[in-house]
């Protein structure tokens, strides 16, 4: 699948494996406004209702402030289910560090949510085939 338009300084590209696995890959600049658009969109869309996902924000700058993290929490507190899980993927420290942030906002029952900077890290059902 190639890539579209979320917003106009972050493209997306949906890749879909077997059996519920889906990764979000996402170049350009990620923000909390194509986040949350992709999330709702994800979990709305019948297409892509899969329990785990990998973001894969490798291509991107970040530009999530403090206060869209702490939204960004909140949300995903409403949009995952118990049993799935849910990994972002980045390659510098300071992504990983900002999303640490947002692991510390989110609900305490969320236990499968992984920030990793390596694709090793991901828990096996999260890996690509």
């Amino acid at each position: 699948m190639s890539y579209r338009n979320i917003t106009s300084r972050c493209k997306l590209k949906i890749e879909v494996y077997e059996p519920d696995l889906v990764w979000l890959v996402f170049e350009g600049c990620i923000d909390r406004k194509a986040m949350m658009e992709t999330a709702a969109s994800i979990s709305d869309d019948g297409a892509y209702s899969y329990s785990h996902r990998v973001w894969d924000v490798r291509l991107c700058e970040l530009d999530l402030p403090h206060e869209d993290i702490v939204q960004l929490a909140t949300k995903s507190n409403n949009l995952q289910t118990g049993d799935s899980k849910v990994a972002v993927l980045v390659d510098r420290k300071l992504h990983f560090g900002l999303l640490r942030v947002f692991n510390g906002y989110a609900d305490e029952g969320q236990k499968e949510q992984q920030i990793c900077l390596d694709e090793g890290e991901l828990h096996p059902s999260l890996r690509k085939p």
